[in-house]
């Protein structure tokens, strides 16, 4: 049988495990919160940011953002107005 001093041992480790975990969880939730918010607070800034840093594109909980949709948007319509100035 197992000591009293071993199972409080024991169980002061499983806590200490259990606490970490814990921790760990909550830094990661914070870490997403800031990130969400960061994206609703600064979308311009963030994005600059992120095609600087080469990321064209974001999948996140079904959302989809490309950012070279904004580059393409604008070739097309300077393409239309080309076209447009042709046909005149």
């Amino acid at each position: 049988m197992a000591e009293p001093t071993e199972l409080r041992q024991a169980a002061s480790l499983a806590d200490s495990v259990a606490v970490g975990k814990d921790l760990v969880a909550m830094l990661r939730d914070v870490a997403l919160f800031i990130v969400v918010l960061a994206l609703f607070v600064f979308p311009v800034e963030l994005g600059q940011r992120l095609e600087e840093a080469g990321f064209d594109g974001l999948d996140f909980g079904g959302i989809s953002w490309r950012a070279s949709i904004e580059d393409t948007d604008l070739a097309l319509r300077e393409a239309d107005q080309t076209i447009s100035n042709l046909r005149s």
